[in-house]
């Protein structure tokens, strides 16, 4: 997105405190301008559902949706859109 900027974080240790599954790995946290976490893209070991959980103010994460693409959820829940626009 043209003139916004928007942290990506690839790794497992920035997995939210409660609500992911122990059997997803976390492989891309999104954070808006001000830093704050607030979507987790996860899959299965054999990455063929992926699953996107948007994280709560408390750190606790609820599920949006699942799908055999990332890219596919990531357009559906307008993910970059949103983390764009958060203050």
């Amino acid at each position: 997105m043209k003139g916004t900027s928007v942290q990506i974080s690839m790794t497992d240790a920035l997995r939210p405190k409660d609500g992911i599954p122990d059997d997803e790995k976390v492989w891309v946290s999104y954070h808006g301008r001000d830093g704050q976490k607030r979507y987790v893209l996860t899959s299965r070991v054999y990455r063929d559902k992926y699953f996107l959980y948007a994280v709560c103010p408390d750190g606790s994460v609820m599920r949006l949706g699942e799908c055999t693409s990332p890219i596919q959820l990531e357009q559906r829940f307008k993910v970059l859109e949103e983390i764009a626009k958060a203050k």
